[in-house]
Formats: C-alpha cells, sequence, structure tokens
C-alpha cells in the first residue's frame, strides 16, 4: 500500500474547505483527514473560512465571480434579501412546492437568480495564477456541483495541463435545474461544462457504488465509490439488550439523527405512531438529532408524542458519542418519487456512523434506492421498504424480542463499516487512486 506520507500535491476546487458541518464537508475531511496538510490547497467560493483556516493553503474565489451576496461594508443586499424571503429553492435538489404566491415569487427570483449569474463571465486574476505556481499542484479534485467551479476546474486543468478527479456526492447531473423550463439555458451550461470535465478526467469518484455502476456506464470511464469514513466507534462495555427487561432503567432508546428534510420528517411521524401503541408495554424514548431549522420547519409535527425529544445539533465527534448511549439506530428515506430522484443514487453520511456503532438498526424507505438497498444487500439493518403500520409494528417487535436477530444484524452492520468505511483504510485506498492516476499522467 502507499505510504502516507507520500502524498501528492491536491488542489481542492469546490464551493467551501473543509469548515463546517454539511454533509459533503464532513465526508471531504474525513476522507482526507491523513493527508499531509502542506499538500493540499483551495480554491473555493465561501468568503471566510470559519475554522482550520491556518492549516491550509487557500485561495477564496468570491470576489472573482458574479453574485456574491454581500456588499462591501458587509451588509446584505438585494439578492441576499430575496434568498432570505424564499423557502427551498423550486427546481433544485431538496425543493418544495410554494404555499403562498410571496414564497413562490421568492422561490422563482432565487433560483433564476442563482441559476443564471454562474452564466457570466468571471475574472480570472493574476493572484490565482500567482496561488497556483506557488503550490505547484499535482492534480485538481472537486465534487464540482456548481456552473463556476465547472468553469474555474477547465480553465485550470487546460492552462497547466493537470488531470482532474470528479467526486460525485449526489446526483446533481441528473438533477441540477432539470424539469423547470426557465431553468434550460443553465441546465445546458451544466451539461456542457460536466462534458468537457470528464474529456480531462480518467476516472471518478461517487457516493455509492450503485452510482459508480451508473456513472460508469455513462461516461465509459471506471468510477469508484468513496463514501463517509469514520474511525471505529465501537464501545464494547455497552451492550445490546436483549428484550426491554435487560434495560437498566426500563427505558429502550431509539435515535434518530439527519436532516427531516425531503419529507423524511414524514417517516419518522409514522414510526413514532407505531411506538406509541408500543408504549403501553414498554417505556420508549425516541432522541432526534438534526440541525435546529429543520427542527423549526417540522418539530411542531411530533408535539403530540411526549416520548419524541430533540436533542439538537451536534458536531461529529460529541455526536456520537450520544450515539453510543441508544439501543436501536432510525435511518429513513422519502417514497415519494419527487424526492426519490435526488436520493436514489446516493448514501448518507450517517450511515457509516451508525455501521461503526455495531448498534441494530431499523431502516425504512424505498427498496430500490442506493442508502437502502446497501444495508438491505448487505443484511445489516431491519429494512421495511414500504410505509405500513402493521409492518412497521412487526419489525419492531423483532427489535424488542429477537436478541439472535439484533446481535446478527449488528455484526453484519460493524462488519460492512470495517469492509467499506474505516477512516484509516479508506483513507489510504484514497491516496493510492489519487497516486496511480498522478504516476500515470506524467
Amino acid at each position: 500500500m502507499t505510504n502516507l506520507s507520500a502524498s501528492p500535491r491536491i488542489l481542492i476546487v469546490g464551493t467551501c474547505t473543509f469548515d463546517g458541518d454539511d454533509a459533503t464537508t464532513i465526508t471531504l475531511r474525513n476522507l482526507f483527514a491523513g493527508w499531509e496538510k502542506n499538500n493540499i490547497a483551495f480554491l473555493h467560493l465561501t468568503s471566510v473560512p470559519s475554522r482550520n483556516k491556518s492549516n491550509y493553503l487557500t485561495f477564496n474565489l468570491s470576489k472573482f465571480l458574479f453574485g456574491n451576496f454581500k456588499t462591501e461594508n458587509e451588509q446584505p443586499g438585494f439578492i441576499n434579501n430575496v434568498r432570505a424571503s424564499r423557502s427551498l429553492i423550486y427546481g433544485v435538489q431538496g425543493a418544495n412546492k410554494a404555499v403562498s404566491f410571496k414564497t413562490f415569487l421568492f422561490n422563482f427570483l432565487h433560483t433564476f437568480i442563482s441559476a443564471h449569474r454562474a452564466l457570466i463571465p468571471y475574472q480570472y486574476p493574476q493572484e490565482l495564477d500567482d496561488f497556483i505556481n506557488r503550490f505547484h499542484p499535482d492534480v485538481i479534485y472537486s465534487p464540482l456541483a456548481d456552473i463556476r467551479i465547472m468553469k474555474i476546474v477547465n480553465k485550470i486543468s487546460a492552462k497547466y495541463k493537470l488531470p482532474v478527479i470528479p467526486h460525485f456526492l449526489d446526483d446533481w447531473q441528473n438533477t441540477m435545474y432539470a424539469d423547470n423550463l426557465f431553468l434550460t439555458i443553465p441546465r445546458i451550461a451544466l451539461i456542457v461544462g460536466l462534458k468537457k470535465i470528464m474529456t480531462k478526467a480518467y476516472y471518478g469518484f461517487t457516493i455509492s457504488q450503485k452510482m459508480a455502476n451508473e456513472y460508469g456506464n455513462k461516461f465509459q470511464k471506471p468510477f469508484f465509490p468513496f463514501m463517509n469514513c469514520v474511525e471505529d466507534s465501537y464501545d464494547a462495555s455497552i451492550s445490546i439488550p436483549e428484550a426491554p427487561s435487560d434495560c437498566p432503567d426500563g427505558q429502550l432508546q431509539f435515535c434518530y439523527s439527519g436532516g427531516l428534510h425531503l419529507n423524511r420528517y414524514k417517516i419518522l411521524l409514522a414510526i413514532c405512531e407505531v411506538l406509541q401503541q408500543k408504549r403501553s408495554e414498554q417505556n420508549i424514548k425516541l432522541s432526534v438529532f438534526t440541525k435546529t431549522t429543520d427542527w423549526e420547519k417540522y418539530g411542531g409535527n411530533f408535539k403530540k408524542f411526549d416520548f419524541v425529544k430533540y436533542m439538537g445539533f451536534l458536531k461529529p465527534d460529541e455526536l456520537m458519542n450520544q450515539l453510543r448511549k441508544h439501543d436501536f439506530l432510525i435511518h429513513v428515506e422519502s417514497f415519494e418519487p419527487k424526492f426519490v430522484k435526488y436520493t436514489r443514487l446516493s448514501i448518507s453520511t450517517k450511515i457509516p456512523e451508525y455501521l461503526s456503532l455495531k448498534k441494530p438498526i431499523l431502516a425504512i424507505g424505498p427498496d430500490d434506492i442506493a442508502s437502502i438497498e446497501y444495508l438491505s444487500s448487505n443484511n445489516c439493518a431491519l429494512v421495511v421498504g414500504k410505509i405500513n403500520d402493521e409492518l412497521i409494528a412487526s419489525k419492531i417487535n423483532i427489535l424488542f424480542s429477537d436478541k439472535i436477530f439484533n446481535d446478527t444484524i449488528s455484526k453484519m452492520a460493524y462488519s460492512l463499516f470495517k469492509k467499506n468505511h474505516e477512516a484509516k483504510q479508506q483513507q489510504v485506498l484514497l491516496k493510492e487512486k489519487i497516486m496511480n492516476l498522478v504516476q500515470f499522467s506524467k
């Protein structure tokens, strides 16, 4: 295997650095955690990195590209006002239909402006060439997912004859600006930009094996799945309960960690309805870890369930410490077709975290989307493929009563984690792929 100290010099081009706690940032930060910091440099669109800014060489592209949302004195401008007044962007991933004319209007304005501003020519400054020449990268790595980012990647790759590694972290190429006639021009620009990128890529990375298979057939290039990777979180001192009576305080602890958007909250509500019926037999608690904005928007739906407790949004290390204290972990995906098209090829960043805990997982979602298919095909979760109270109740009964089954799926989950998600192993595999590309391209 490649020596971890032999790191190619990699230029990461994207919307952000390793700062923040969104799913993309967490995945990339974990994958590159074994990389030498002085061999990583960022071109990014965010205004100011919030942390670790002294650890990496960074170049902020936002002041050279049209559409920086803040004015010189850092006060919100018109676009920011529109942005603050809208709901989720309609026509883009995670969108909801407008519930009022005002919301519809602001959705439309923000969507139209944010999509088309990426088409306006940008300034390519001398400072950027100075930055690249000073860092002297061997390869460009990028999650892409932005027309402006693709323009920059194509420009730098051609100018410096650098190979490109695209990493598709969701199926944006098939969903972004799709099904919206007003976004036809940005959609075409997106497709054209991606085609140029792929001519410079020997291979690519994806977020799931299912995506790798589909993209490999589409682009006729090899694709390799690199998902979120985490440190081993299994604690042998925390045992799996054999039955409800085995719990020291008589309470079974369920846990959900993740977003409530894309109507995932509706699936979680269906589980709560079943757990409510079970409360006459068992003391139950369901802890929900999600973003404050998600809970403010959807949390009211859970008020009638007094066993549901909102636990806030925690940083990854703090979250893992909390997850270890729960008996059963819950993962949900929406069944609605308009949302399935966004999630069908993606595997949540939470799944590797769950697998590492060696605990029983209850997963509910369509059988044919990547996350559910991944858990089901590897026999590492109790999977429910449709919304049905009786079916959900029967599966929960298994969790309550079948110690052998709980042990089996927990061991399978941990085995899958060790195979595909353990941090050090995945960091070495990633480095090997990039090293091979750098050597081949020279």
